[in-house]
């Protein structure tokens, strides 16, 4: 008898799996994996840090109604996933999450 696996079950094997390798590729170079959940990167604005709220895909490109800064919806969620690795990268090289034990 064979169970099988939900789409989302295969989804999160797979992502294991490339996370896996990533790391191994990481550890080789002495670089450091950070992984960053890009909830929301797209709505909330990289300058001033306004959540825009949810746009339909088909809009590429909005303009921030705090800064008036105009944002690629795709350069945006770029740059606040880089925001988001940076942090999480200056956290963990303190220890604070060493202390907190956030990290495992």
């Amino acid at each position: 008898m064979t169970i099988r696996k939900s789409p989302t079950q295969k989804f999160y094997a797979i992502l294991l799996v490339e996370c896996e390798m990533l790391q191994y590729k990481c550890d080789g170079y002495g670089k450091q994996l950070i992984i960053v959940n890009p909830h929301k990167t797209s709505q909330i604005c990289s300058h001033c840090g306004y959540d825009n709220g949810k746009h339909a895909l088909d809009i590429r490109d909005w303009i921030c109604p705090e800064c008036s800064i105009h944002h690629d919806r795709d350069i945006n969620a770029a740059k606040n996933i880089l925001n988001l690795g940076l942090e999480q990268a200056l956290v963990n090289s303190c220890g604070l999450c060493s202390r907190l034990k956030c990290r495992e």
